[in-house]
């Protein structure tokens, strides 16, 4: 399924639509934009501007450094062990968190880029200790 044809499936959804618009339905490419669009200006009223942090979770941790994790939000990119998620953290992390483990997050989406798809969250903590 391609995002043009999810944006009434909800933020949660649209991380995998987003990040795989290749697959399912037919769309053209300038609509499927225009729908990324959608989704991004979605995600941003939902965080009010950065007022309101937005809670992922079951996010794979790929690697980590005291300030940073990169990280999977997608399940395609989690069984892959592809990064789709830059998390810039606000306190340190002691000691990094280890590979593969699933951590809730909570932080503020600030960005994206199409190629390679990936967001970037700031302001980023824990929701909990990784499992």
């Amino acid at each position: 399924m391609r995002a043009c044809t999810a944006i009434s499936a909800g933020v949660g959804a649209c991380f995998t639509l987003w990040a795989n618009p290749a697959g399912g339905a037919t769309c053209a490419a300038a609509a499927n934009k225009e729908a990324a669009e959608k989704v991004w200006n979605t995600i941003v009223a939902k965080e009010k501007h950065g007022e309101a942090k937005l809670k992922l979770v079951g996010v794979k941790v790929i690697h980590s450094t005291r300030f940073t994790i990169d990280a999977a939000i997608t399940e395609e990119n989690q069984k892959d062990s592809k990064v789709d998620l830059f998390i810039i953290l606000d306190d340190p992390l002691v000691p990094p968190l280890i590979e593969g483990s699933m951590i809730d997050v909570i932080g503020v989406l600030t960005e994206y880029r199409p190629d390679p798809f990936r967001f970037t969250m700031r302001q980023a903590q824990l929701a909990k200790p990784p499992k």
